[in-house]
């Protein structure tokens, strides 16, 4: 008997047919796509469940804009059109186009690694040995510290916004962190991650994970809601890697999956309300589900970026945007300047969007102007930055690496505690990618400050010898 499972290839090639003959359908069937794929996930979630928030962000940053006017339409929506870049159908079909390819590479990546994976989680480092428990340690003192900072940016930020505005802080709003409390500040996932990956008792974990969570609870005073709906997909990942280290000791239960579940649409209803706090939006006499929706309709404003991506290929200059963060942390780095190596560009300045690697800046300057001098901006994705360097074979090209890393985290997990720290930054990067850089996943790791943190602490936790 057939699995319904098998049935996702076959599904794929036909649909595919389908996109190229019958162009006018193209967001119709690459919506079904997305909805089948979404089930098949669901079909063994606890195995599946990073490709399916991939998944999720793919629709929710990409597609929403183009699929649910198709199905439904409110004030909110209808306004929305009015006042943000419209395309036509050939851009929408591109969209479609270019997301069912990604979703496509996606599903073959994951399930190129996933099937070899052994399902024997058993671990291969000892969480109570000498090195392990010192790293556990130190990474603990430090995100300790640097959250500290974190804070006291996120409150001066918040200060900023409330005296200005939320769009003037992109401009004219700056940290006044010196510089390298600035860098250490900017190591705190990356402290939080490797307190995490030394797998602590709960009884340790728990006040790390509440303070976590505050933190990103209290960034939402700035107006910005990515931070805080990456740190809950963060949470998320790591509740189920316990659960599958040690299924008999579950951090995520029945009871909290269940409440995850019903919580989701008040989560997104929040984000709503938080947009209309910083001043974007007002709506009078709106319901519940009309929230929801509209929340989830208002994160796709990564079109403008693949319509205008599409639109103007001929006129964009290649630079590799695909790597463009990667290449300027490396002009921007403070090391780099002090030995007078590489540019110091400046956030939303002329220069930067000119003469940088950011596709975002570069698009928001050139084509929404008055929007970028006044510190907005339009975004990137790693579909329309692959598109432009590589066509569909660089959209397919990286959904098939970022399939495969979203299919061997699990694995690497339970091998070595400084490859999974890594990890938890690719994966958090690929979930968000739709909405960032192609290469956002290595672009921190592979940074200065970083490669000197971790091999700080590698020398500083190292068992000694003597001789």
């Amino acid at each position: 008997m057939i699995k319904i499972e098998n049935l996702i290839y076959p599904l794929a090639v036909i649909l595919g047919i389908v996109l190229i003959v019958t162009p006018e359908y193209d967001v119709h069937i690459s919506f079904l796509f997305w909805v089948a794929l979404m089930f098949y996930c669901m079909l063994n979630i606890e195995k599946r469940v990073l490709l399916m928030l991939f998944a999720f962000t793919v629709f929710v940053f990409c597609m929403t804009r183009i699929v649910i006017p198709e199905y439904y339409i409110n004030d909110f929506i209808q306004d929305s059109q009015l006042y943000s870049m419209s395309f036509s159908q050939d851009v929408h079909n591109f969209v479609a186009r270019a997301c069912f390819l990604s979703l496509v590479g996606a599903l073959v990546g994951f399930n190129l690694v996933s099937a070899n994976i052994n399902s024997d989680y058993r671990l291969n480092i000892d969480p109570n040995s000498y090195q392990i428990t010192q790293i556990r340690k130190i990474s603990k003192y430090l995100y300790l510290l640097s959250v500290i900072l974190v804070v006291y940016s996120i409150y001066t930020r918040f200060s900023f916004v409330a005296a200005y505005g939320y769009m003037d802080s992109y401009i004219d709003y700056s940290n006044s962190l010196p510089t390298v409390l600035s860098k250490f500040a900017s190591t705190n996932a990356l402290c939080f991650y490797l307190f995490l990956v030394t797998l602590p008792s709960k009884k340790e974990a728990k006040p790390i994970l509440i303070v976590f969570m505050l933190v990103a609870v209290f960034s939402l005073l700035t107006g910005a809601r990515t931070g805080f709906i990456m740190s809950l997909i963060t949470l998320l990942v790591y509740l189920l890697l316990r659960n599958r280290i040690d299924p008999y000791d579950p951090w995520l239960t029945r009871k909290v999956k269940i409440a995850i579940l019903f919580s989701l649409p008040f989560i997104t209803a929040l984000m709503f309300i938080v947009m209309l706090m910083r001043g974007e939006s007002s709506v009078s006499n709106i319901s519940f589900v009309d929230m929801v929706i509209n929340s989830i309709y208002q994160q796709g404003s990564i079109l403008e970026v693949l319509g205008v991506s599409y639109e103007n290929a001929d006129r964009i200059p290649y630079r590799i945007w695909s790597f463009g963060r990667v290449i300027d942390s490396y002009d921007n780095n403070f090391l780099f300047q002090i030995l007078g190596i590489g540019q110091a560009f400046k956030a939303n300045t002329v220069d930067f969007a000119i003469n940088g690697h950011s596709l975002a800046n570069y698009l928001t300057y050139t084509y929404q102007t008055q929007r970028y001098l006044a510190g907005g901006g339009m975004g990137s994705s790693f579909i329309a930055e692959s598109w432009l360097d590589f066509g569909y074979l660089g959209v397919v090209g990286f959904s098939v690496v970022y399939g495969v890393i979203l299919a061997k985290f699990f694995v690497w997990a339970r091998k070595n505690v400084w490859i999974c720290a890594i990890s938890f930054y690719m994966v958090n990067a690929i979930i968000y990618a739709p909405r960032a850089g192609a290469a956002d996943f290595v672009s921190d790791i592979l940074s200065p400050t970083y490669l000197l943190l971790l091999i700080g602490i590698y020398f500083y936790t190292k068992p000694k010898t003597y001789v």
